[in-house]
């Protein structure tokens, strides 16, 4: 839903979908311009000609209908940057997409092609213990910790680390309890 109304604001698109600064850049100068319309026009119109008024809200409509022939889509923008579809970004993305629907099989494949890549990716490799945890892999998720703990990329993200072996502790403690995650509401702590 929020995609169909990306495709209405120039840059939106490109912003939200690949994080481009470009996107970023073109969908703040189009909101100043929108903003210096609707202000020559309806805060303070004395201040401005009707001449000059009409010439800020055709630049408004001619920039508007400029930018949002710039590629568009995400898919459009996919096309025109084909080598962002197999980058570790695009890759990680997918994962953490699968991982928050509940696909664990296609997250995990995606997460071990990210780490086939770039074998110290510390995001990843949280994501993995999230997903390990969630399918209740927790040996496989301290070992990820673990390894994770001992990197030099992992040195940055040791409160997320911490958070998670704690999230684990409990999960290993309800089920040494025989009680299932869900019962003691760790079913639904984000990763």
């Amino acid at each position: 839903m929020a995609s169909f109304f990306l495709r209405f604001w120039p840059g939106a698109n490109r912003l939200w979908h690949l994080g481009s600064l470009t996107g970023l850049l073109v969908a703040c100068g189009f909101s100043l311009l929108l903003n210096l319309a609707i202000f020559a026009h309806f805060i303070w119109p004395e201040r401005f000609t009707t001449a000059t008024r009409t010439v800020v809200w055709f630049c408004v409509f001619a920039s508007w209908w400029t930018l949002l022939r710039w590629p568009a889509s995400a898919a459009a923008s996919r096309e025109a940057f084909p080598e962002a579809d197999g980058s570790q970004v695009h890759l990680f993305q997918r994962a953490q997409t699968e991982y928050l629907r509940g696909n664990w099989f296609q997250a995990e494949k995606l997460i071990e092609q990210v780490l086939t890549q770039d074998p110290e990716h510390a995001p990843a490799r949280l994501l993995c213990a999230g997903l390990y945890r969630r399918v209740q892999r927790t040996s496989d998720a301290l070992a990820v910790l673990d390894r994770l703990t001992q990197s030099v990329e992992g040195r940055e993200w040791l409160w997320e680390i911490d958070r998670e072996r704690s999230i684990l502790d409990r999960v290993i403690a309800a089920h040494d309890g025989h009680s299932s995650p869900t019962d003691s509401g760790l079913g639904h702590e984000a990763a």
